[in-house]
Order: C-alpha cells, then structure tokens, then sequence
C-alpha cells in the first residue's frame, strides 16, 4: 500500500482570525472562552507565511536573531501551545503561531500578566479566559487585538507534561481534575 502524503498531515492549530473576532481550531470556528496557554515555553522569533507553504521559522533559542537574510516576507512572531480539551473535543493540545499583529499584540499583553504573577507557580500553568476582540487602527488598515487574562493558576495537565521534561528547572506536577475548561 502506498503511502499517502499529500497535504495535511496531523498538525493541530489554533487562529485567531482577526477579522471576525473569532478563533478557529483545525479549520472550524470555536468559541474558546477558557484555556491554558503554555506561555513558560513560548517560542518567539522570525516568522515567514508564504501562501500554500509551510511556515519558515527561526526561533530566537534565547537571544533575538538578526532578521534572516532571503527573498521570503518576514515578521517577529511566536507559536505557543494551547489546550483547552472541551472546547477543542480531544486532549491534544494545539499549536497558536502567528506573526499577526493583534495576536501578537494580544499575546504580549498575556505575557507581561503572566510574568508578573508567576513567581511560587513552579508546575503551575495559566488558565487564560477570553473576554473579545478590541478593534484597533495600525497604520493604514485595522485589526482586532484578542483580550486574554490570567483567569487562576493550575496544575500543568499532562498533555503539556511532555513540554515541562524537555524545560530545565521545570518539575512535572500531577494534576487534579478541574472541571472549568
């Protein structure tokens, strides 16, 4: 039996469609109100989009690189895991990556909460509730910025247990079952 390679694959995403103020997760709209975001392993750093291809990347591993030197567009970005079983029917978490400027915009405001309140939280995650989409004007066009807060601290759940093992300093922590998201 041959083998079947064409288009698609496995991967599980995430987006923030700006336009409409909605998130989509494996090509179908979602109402995500409540999720972890697995910010303590955010990968930020050079983001090429080009249409049809997969994305091209060059993570900073720790210091902002210089902007790659090629033909392709590209734009500070970041990819994160988030999980949200309920919501997303299955336990696998999905991968946020994006170079768009509201969910970046979006996504560092979450982060500076996140950094602010993570110390004493060693094995802990944030679980982050939607609230909307703030419209904005950016240069010449608009977007919309998705509004994410720190809604408490839990467990980290075991399917991000995986990417705790590969963090140094990081201890996994069994998790209670919590029933919000």
């Amino acid at each position: 039996m041959p083998l079947d390679l064409g288009g698609g694959g496995d991967f599980n995403d995430v987006r923030w469609m700006a336009q409409d103020r909605t998130w989509r997760a494996d090509g179908e709209d979602v109402d995500l109100k409540m999720a972890v975001f697995d910010l303590l392993h955010i990968k930020t750093g050079w983001i090429s989009f080009a249409q049809g291809m997969a994305p091209e990347v060059v993570w900073d591993n720790g210091a902002k690189q210089p902007r790659p030197h090629t033909d392709a567009e590209w734009k500070r970005g970041f990819e994160v895991a988030v999980y949200a079983p309920k919501t997303f029917g299955d336990e696998a978490p999905r991968t946020f990556m994006t170079s768009a400027t509201g969910a970046c915009m979006g996504l560092q405001a979450l982060y500076v909460e996140f950094e602010a309140q993570r110390d004493g939280k060693d094995g802990q995650v944030p679980l982050c509730k939607f609230s909307g989409g703030e419209s904005i004007k950016v240069g010449k066009g608009s977007t919309s910025i998705p509004q994410l807060s720190i809604s408490k601290w839990i467990e980290r759940p075991d399917a991000l247990k995986n990417r705790a093992a590969e963090a140094p300093g990081v201890a996994a922590v069994e998790e209670e079952d919590d029933a919000e998201f």
